[in-house]
């Protein structure tokens, strides 16, 4: 992604937090591979997606729905009790609170 992704790396770690996790905690040398796509001419990801594969192309209304799972018979939201990275948390009903991320869900495909 740090190399070959250009401006869209950000789109690829949004949708894919472990990847983000990983670079944060990892960080390669890009150096070499910078220079490589300098010296052969490589495109970037973006003429990529603009003249090979225009349907791949992210679209900002990713993802389709996001806010809170709200249950309305009992006035409780959708809350993950982790404070980190929400991952695989298990899922509870808690009391609906705009403070917590933890009841903000992302709905991708």
């Amino acid at each position: 992604a740090e190399t070959w992704l250009g401006s869209f790396k950000e789109t690829f770690y949004r949708h894919s937090p472990e990847a983000l996790s990983l670079s944060k905690t990892e960080k390669p040398d890009c150096t070499e591979r910078l220079q490589l796509q300098r010296r052969l001419g490589c495109r970037m990801f973006h003429w990529f997606l603009a003249n090979i594969y225009p349907e791949l192309y992210p679209s900002e209304f990713r993802p389709r729905f996001s806010g809170k799972l709200h249950n309305t018979g009992l006035g409780f939201c959708v809350d993950c009790q982790a404070e980190g990275d929400i991952l695989g948390c298990a899922m509870r009903l808690a009391p609906c609170s705009d403070s917590r991320q933890q009841q903000h869900l992302k709905h991708t495909s």
